[in-house]
């Protein structure tokens, strides 16, 4: 009996360590769901961010394209005939068929950002149902557990329900607000766009306002070209008068840049030429000093010779003096 009591205390045990390994195992798959709903959060936001950021690029863009082809579809000759009604008329057909070519170009954009992101999407919904299939068979192993009779393995089941509930319902909120948030985003956008299509209309029928027919005539066109001729001969006479005086001035001022030029010329050579006399003065100081010092030694040497000549001389006499005595 004691070793059926022991064999039964030491199941129990092995079964509460299988069913904590299992919550444990839970837990960190429920901080892998939590980490991958973050990541399709972030997937999301920087694909929405890169699409407002090229529609931003693209209108700043179209807008100087737009302004220019308005002018250029301005027409050359104003026919007085036409209504300010077909005028606005043709504008705004032009602003339609802008804006359609733009939502065509902005559907386009988002097919392509779709077909970029659909596969970072697709794996990380693979590994979500990857994840929450292997939730399910972890809590059906839990379910279909007998020897989790006691109150503490049904509270880690409670818990564990608790969390997956936890899971789905966070997971719904965050789907809830981002259609949320996108519905808000689209309406903003047709404001805009609204309010930016009332600006251009404005700032179109101002264009056409400030326009008004000509005033001159071919009278004054022909008054204008003989005063222009009157002009241009008189520019022509003053030009011949003042070529003389700008030619001495040239002149003049050529002869005193030259001279300028020959003064500092001059003065270089004068400081090269006194720096050259200056080093051949100290070269012949330094050349007498040199010629004194070597006179000097030379003087010693032939006073040491005369010495030396000296006692050789007295030496060789006292030499020749004795063998005489001697013989005497």
């Amino acid at each position: 009996m004691e070793s059926d009591t022991q064999e039964g205390k030491q199941q129990g045990q092995a079964e509460s360590g299988k069913t904590w390994k299992i919550a444990l195992e839970w837990e960190d798959h429920k901080g892998n769901v939590l980490a991958l709903t973050h990541t399709l959060d972030t997937v999301r936001e920087d694909g929405k961010r890169e699409l407002e950021t090229r529609k931003a690029q693209k209108t700043e863009e179209s807008e100087a394209e737009i302004a220019a082809q308005e002018v250029r579809d301005l027409a050359n000759i104003i026919v007085p005939e036409s209504s300010d009604r077909g005028i606005i008329q043709h504008v705004a057909d032009r602003r339609q068929e802008r804006h359609e070519a733009a939502v065509t170009d902005l559907q386009q954009e988002l097919v392509r950002i779709s077909k970029e992101m659909e596969p970072s999407v697709l794996r990380a919904g693979k590994e979500l149902q990857k994840k929450l299939a292997f939730s399910d068979r972890t809590n059906q192993l839990l379910e279909n557990s007998t020897d989790l009779a006691t109150l503490t393995m049904k509270m880690i089941n409670q818990a564990i329900l608790a969390n997956r509930r936890a899971v789905m319902k966070l997971a719904l909120n965050l789907t809830e607000a981002d259609l949320k948030r996108e519905g808000a985003l689209r309406l903003r956008w047709q404001d805009r766009m609204k309010e930016w299509k009332l600006a251009w209309k404005d700032t179109t029928l101002n264009k056409f306002s400030n326009l008004l027919p000509p005033t001159c005539t071919k009278s004054q066109v022909a008054d204008w070209y003989s005063s222009l001729m009157t002009l241009n001969k008189t520019i022509d006479c003053h030009n011949v008068q003042f070529v003389n005086l700008i030619r001495v001035q040239h002149e003049k001022r050529t002869l005193e840049r030259l001279a300028m030029q020959t003064d500092l010329q001059n003065k270089d050579l004068f400081k090269f030429t006194q720096g050259a006399a200056h080093l051949w003065d100290v070269l012949e100081i330094s050349l007498s000093k040199q010629e004194k010092g070597l006179q000097r030694k030379l003087d010693d040497c032939q006073q040491h010779h005369a010495r030396e000549n000296q006692v050789s001389n007295a030496a060789y006499s006292c030499a020749l003096f004795y063998p005489i005595t001697c013989f005497f």
